[in-house]
């Protein structure tokens, strides 16, 4: 559990397991960046900037998706730019829930 509670202190990758969980397929990753910017900054996809999507796309590939992969919480096929969950995926559903409501506070470990 500690693993997934250090995965999901970043925000933005609590909003891409939401987003995969919620569309249940594999996302292109710039689709993915789309929806992680629309949830970011609370607008609709029409008026998303794109500058914020690209800003967003370079700190999924570099940085949060890779992080997401090595645990087994998401598919990468770097090749394709395709993210889907991974075998590891229902395991931080709790965690998710329990950051998402809230309930730890300050690091606390669950």
């Amino acid at each position: 559990m500690t693993t997934a509670l250090n995965l999901l202190t970043e925000q933005r990758r609590r909003l891409v397991i939401d987003s995969l969980l919620e569309n249940e397929q594999t996302l292109a990753l710039a689709d993915l960046a789309k929806e992680v910017t629309v949830r970011e900054n609370g607008t609709s996809m029409p008026k998303v900037d794109e500058d914020e999507v690209l800003r967003i796309y370079s700190s999924l590939y570099h940085n949060h998706i890779p992080r997401l992969a090595d645990a087994g919480v998401v598919k990468f096929e770097r090749e394709r730019e395709l993210v889907g969950l991974g075998k590891n995926s229902e395991r931080m559903t709790d965690a998710l829930s329990a950051v998402s409501d809230g309930e730890l506070k300050n690091g606390e470990s669950a």
